[in-house]
């Protein structure tokens, strides 16, 4: 049975003055690049699962002298700088700085006045917290120097801004979080450390490209084909960006159409089942309750019940 979950976006812009210029808060869709200078980008998933209670996963490029004063509650907060300048608690910072808050933390962060930071950040509680938080007092240093900044980067862009997020998966929210661990700074984990290529981002990229464009009849072997890749090497290349295979990925694009089918249309269940490349209805079915715990008709009665309002 799949794990219950609920999650949203959170988007804040704010233009040169540093004024929010507009704030979003919804709970499906693509999230798109952000348009002004200035952004703290966010996706917020919760479990019932004692493995991940909680998942926050952030880009933030805050506007110069930006500062929040807050506490860190129950979750294992890690922060990534990618570059520029700040403070936290009166510590400085900047690009290849890792650090991490322990839960119930007070905190205060600043952000420079010239050069602010532009940072990568993962919050989470449960027990994948609890283990990488372990680590991280093993070690012994809460600031540390982490190798390759721009290979965060493209990571978490590729996750907030490419990957159609939209994704409730614990297993999925597991091993991205897992990615992004594996790039702090401890001697034992260093082996573990994925580096991204730029061709590896880019092969990928183009991929979920034609995923996007042609869903409803593409298969792995295609895609290799079209990439001009062997099968076997496309999928481990895949899978080392996106954290999960591309067969897998194309499921859970069809199904994430298979969302919007069902709440921006009237067509029925057979005519979406033709539509998204599926060969039978019991296949749609089975695969749409595995990823998001209901069938697609319980799906559909229960947001048209509800006053939330579909992303288009």
């Amino acid at each position: 049975m799949a794990e219950k979950s609920k999650f949203f976006y959170d988007c804040r812009d704010y233009n040169v003055e540093g004024q929010r210029f507009y704030r979003q808060i919804f709970s499906y869709g693509q999230l798109k690049k952000p348009e002004l200078p200035y952004y703290c980008y966010s996706y917020n998933v919760s479990f019932e699962s004692a493995r991940l209670a909680h998942f926050d996963f952030g880009i933030d490029k805050p506007f110069p002298q930006f500062s929040v004063v807050n506490r860190t509650s129950k979750v294992l907060l890690l922060h990534f700088v990618i570059s520029g300048y700040g403070m936290i608690n009166g510590h400085p910072v900047q690009r290849g700085t890792f650090y991490y808050l322990e839960p119930n933390i007070p905190y205060t962060i600043v952000a420079d006045e010239t050069k602010p930071w532009h940072l990568v950040w993962v919050a989470m509680e449960g027990e994948i917290a609890d283990k990488w938080l372990s680590r991280l007092k093993e070690n012994g240093q809460q600031f540390m120097s982490y190798p390759y900044p721009d290979s965060i980067n493209s990571l978490a862009n590729f996750f907030m801004y490419k990957s159609n997020f939209g994704e409730t998966s614990l297993s999925f929210c597991l091993g991205l979080i897992e990615q992004f661990c594996s790039y702090i700074p401890l001697n034992k984990n260093q082996k573990d450390i994925r580096i991204v290529t730029p061709r590896m981002q880019n092969i990928t990229s183009e991929a979920i490209k034609e995923i996007e464009k042609d869903y409803a009849t593409l298969t792995v072997s295609k895609l290799a084909e079209n990439a001009h890749l062997d099968r076997v090497y496309f999928t481990r290349t895949f899978k080392a960006v996106a954290g999960i295979s591309p067969r897998e990925y194309l499921s859970r694009f069809r199904l994430n159409v298979v969302k919007q089918y069902l709440l921006n249309t009237d067509m029925t269940i057979g005519e979406i089942v033709e539509a998204v490349g599926y060969q039978h209805r019991n296949g749609l079915e089975s695969a749409f309750l595995q990823q998001f715990g209901c069938s697609p008709k319980a799906f559909r009665e229960y947001y048209m019940d509800s006053d939330v309002t579909p992303i288009k």
